[in-house]
């Protein structure tokens, strides 16, 4: 399989989030439509725009949720980067004084 590219996996994201963007606009119409008309009327039915707080909330829940696991990961990395310098650090030193010892 491919590695995916950085743009590919931006694009990824940007099309979940179009989705859950769908989904919740989807659940807000049908929710926030008036009671069905009458026969006789001739009005449409009101239809309320989008709330964009919830949207924004549930960006919201999406991106710290990325964070968290972005600072997760971060963390092991790095305590594998510290753990493998200190261990080459320490084989240079053991490797100068072996030299010294021989001369």
């Amino acid at each position: 399989m491919k590695k995916r590219t950085k743009k590919k996996k931006i694009i990824a994201d940007y099309r979940r989030k179009m989705e859950l963007i769908k989904k919740i606009a989807q659940q807000n119409l049908l929710l926030e439509t008036s009671p069905p008309l009458q026969k006789n009327s001739l009005t449409e039915p009101k239809i309320k725009s989008v709330n964009k707080k919830t949207v924004n909330h549930q960006f919201k829940d999406i991106s710290n949720q990325k964070d968290d696991q972005l600072n997760l990961y971060f963390k092991k990395d790095l305590k594998k980067t510290i753990a493998i310098s200190f261990f080459i650090f320490a084989l240079e030193i053991a490797i100068y004084y072996a030299m010294i010892k021989i001369r």
